[in-house]
């Protein structure tokens, strides 16, 4: 199984709700054009249904092509609005949906009825713009996708605070949101795992 570090968003509420702060983290995204980020429920148990947890990162929409019908591990880091970078988690057996998988049609057709009149509320608390996922733009299929992979919770491992990233570590080049594999660039790993261990983890 492969597995990739990318980047997530900046949030201050444990990435369970928008938090206002990951537009002040970046330029020209869809953070700083609507004022929230979609990844920003990525920990949110509203979105945990029969066991999975449903989410969406980014770096896998970019690669959904490649990754999509596979199980992935991600390991994740932030980069803050005074620009320093964080590791955040590190999710296991994560799977990335097909376009036009059925459960994902499904999933988007619940969170359509029962959960984006909150996410709505959630937004605008923080001063987003919520018009891009509008409970009409998913009936239509216009809206932007809320859903790209799935995760059992037990797999999910949070660390206990954000891991301050040395300024001279290789991780500090990274910038985009993009899955960067482990596999073809295996000092990455090495370096999260050497930060993780001077942190006792």
């Amino acid at each position: 199984m492969e597995t990739y570090i990318t980047r997530l968003c900046w949030n201050e509420n444990d990435w369970k709700k928008p938090s206002g702060h990951a537009a002040k983290s970046e330029t020209k995204s869809f953070n700083t054009k609507f004022g929230f980020g979609i990844e920003e429920w990525l920990f949110s148990s509203k979105f945990e249904i029969n066991g999975w947890r449903y989410g969406f990162v980014q770096g896998v929409n970019k690669s959904r092509k490649k990754q999509a019908g596979k199980l992935i591990n991600l390991l994740f880091f932030t980069i803050n609005p005074n620009k320093r970078r964080y590791l955040v988690c590190e999710i296991r057996n994560c799977y990335v949906f097909k376009e036009d998988e059925q459960e994902k049609r499904d999933i988007h057709k619940f969170i359509a009825k029962e959960l984006i009149s909150k996410m709505v509320i959630d937004i605008k608390s923080v001063g987003g713009k919520p018009d891009i996922i509008t409970k009409d733009k998913m009936k239509r299929k216009t809206s932007e996708d809320i859903v790209n992979i799935k995760y059992k919770s037990c797999n999910l491992t949070v660390f206990p605070e954000l891991i301050l990233v040395p300024i001279n570590s290789i991780i500090c080049k990274l910038n985009r949101y993009q899955l960067i594999s482990v596999h073809d660039k295996k000092k990455y790993i090495d370096e999260w795992n050497q930060i993780k261990t001077k942190n006792n983890l």
